[in-house]
């Protein structure tokens, strides 16, 4: 039964970001476009872990402070993935994704919490960090060679916040867990959501009145990257997107959980996630949006999978 989980897992983790592709695709990309993709996301996971608490939180000091940590990294990733996904490929974002939430807690393991270090360990992570050179390799530049250089270094620069970010959440939730006074996942949950609501909110507030023009309606400048074109429907059909997305994200831990409960081994429960998501993907990125894998995108998915299953080891 405990495959089946994991198989279960595996799609879920791997099928959300067809919504934040989506999500990308029907707005302009834009900062406040993603400020707003983390404020609808907020919103479902408000009610999705309020209804299981009966809104009525268990507040701690870790918890707070934890979970303001995870807020502020989390509203970086989140705004550097849909950026990056105007730049770039899925499969390319998400590999970043996992990986930093691999390696830096590896790191951050060994250094910080003295856990035991491999051999086999150590390559693996050095094989998982080469796999990301390819990427950072610059396409044949066109006809506007200054323009498409700075565009490479916008995707460089993303994609390392997208590691670095990931790599932080993970980190951050390790330490949260074991802090005296912590809270259960609902609740950690919740108190994040609501905190990410407050700084995106706060955030996009800020940029509407800078960028507002002088007769321009505020709503349409708050909500302006969010569609294609400012009306209900744009905006409805963002929120689905970003609802669909929590949806796919909460089953792929209900179920990374049954792995948990059903005692599979944590060593090849994650390192199969990862390598599964990165792998489909790419499959769903290439069936989906035409994101067809170039040579160094599979050199790298081949790297990339190949150190997180040797890192089981």
């Amino acid at each position: 039964m405990e495959m089946i989980y994991l198989a279960l897992t595996c799609t879920f983790f791997s099928v959300q970001f067809i919504f934040s592709k989506l999500y990308q695709k029907n707005s302009n990309g834009s900062i406040n476009a993603s400020l707003w993709m983390t404020i609808f996301y907020a919103i479902y996971s408000i009610v999705f872990f309020g209804v299981q608490i009966g809104f009525t939180p268990e507040i701690s000091t870790s918890a707070v402070i934890y979970a303001l940590l995870y807020s502020v990294a989390g509203v970086f990733t989140t705004l550097s993935s849909i950026i990056g996904m105007s730049l770039g490929r899925v499969s390319t974002i998400t590999t970043f994704m996992l990986l930093g939430g691999m390696v830096l807690p590896f790191i951050y393991g060994v250094t910080v919490l003295n856990e035991a270090i491999t051999i086999p360990k150590v390559i693996a992570i050095v094989i998982m960090i080469v796999s990301l050179i390819p990427s950072l390799i610059s396409k044949e530049e066109g006809e506007n060679k200054e323009q498409d250089k700075k565009k490479h270094m916008l995707y460089i620069l993303v994609l390392l916040i997208v590691f670095i970010g990931n790599g932080a959440i993970s980190i951050i939730t390790n330490a949260s867990q074991k802090a005296p006074d912590a809270v259960s996942t609902e609740n950690y949950m919740f108190i994040i959501a609501v905190i990410q609501i407050i700084i995106a909110l706060t955030t996009a507030i800020i940029i509407a009145l800078k960028n507002k023009k002088s007769e321009e309606n505020f709503t349409k400048s708050l909500f302006s990257g969010v569609g294609r074109s400012y009306t209900l429907k744009a905006i409805l059909l963002a929120f689905l997107c970003s609802a669909l997305y929590g949806v796919c994200n909460s089953l792929g831990n209900v179920f990374s959980l049954a792995c948990v409960n059903a005692n599979m081994d944590a060593s090849i429960q994650f390192p199969v996630i990862s390598g599964s998501v990165i792998v489909l993907t790419a499959l769903i990125a290439w069936a989906l949006f035409k994101e067809t894998p170039k040579k160094k995108d599979w050199i790298s998915i081949v790297l990339s999978v190949a150190g997180v299953i040797l890192f089981i080891f």
